[in-house]
């Protein structure tokens, strides 16, 4: 889809029967060399899920191309990789839902420019933390939600940075 006509400029169908191995990294690459090659499309930014084999093939063949992965995917991934705490860390796995949100909420307001959306999607480490002031390279950083009353400081089961649960969302984020 072209993003500023909102218009479908191609759509590729690849099935069983058609060839054989990654049929998804095939339909990905036959579309962009029709596009690139035979319809002289110039193509600056490529939106896909996290498929390993269309991130190399981007990487490898067309480097120009940005490649960027949807929010839903990286959503349904981070939801996989925080499902996995549930036994081990319960304390962590109760913040799933508010991690998850904060990944949309980071995506939304990072007004497409990457660093801030790592800034803002890690920052919630500290949130979850109980901090909500915080330097970072000399300079202070602060969620940008409304100051907790005490009622809602106290309701909160807070995972505090030495904790093994700490640690473990960090290894999910970072890992």
């Amino acid at each position: 889809m072209d993003l500023h006509s909102s218009k479908i400029i191609d759509f590729n169908l690849v099935q069983k029967g058609m060839g054989s191995g990654d049929l998804e990294r095939k339909a990905c690459e036959s579309l962009i060399v029709k596009l690139i090659e035979e319809e002289n499309c110039n193509i600056e930014l490529f939106l896909t899920d996290r498929h390993r084999g269309i991130r190399y093939f981007l990487r490898t063949k067309y480097p120009q191309i940005e490649h960027e992965f949807d929010v839903w995917h990286l959503s349904k991934s981070l939801s996989k990789r925080l499902k996995g705490l549930d036994k081990k860390y319960p304390d962590a796995y109760l913040w799933k839902t508010s991690i998850n949100n904060h990944l949309w909420w980071s995506s939304q307001t990072c007004n497409g420019d990457r660093s801030l959306l790592v800034e803002k999607f890690t920052s919630v480490l500290n949130h979850i933390s109980n901090v909500h002031e915080w330097e970072d390279n000399g300079k202070t950083k602060k969620c940008e939600h409304e100051k907790l009353n005490d009622e809602d400081l106290k309701k909160k089961l807070w995972i505090y940075p030495n904790s093994e649960s700490y640690f473990a969302l960090k290894k999910n984020y970072y890992g």
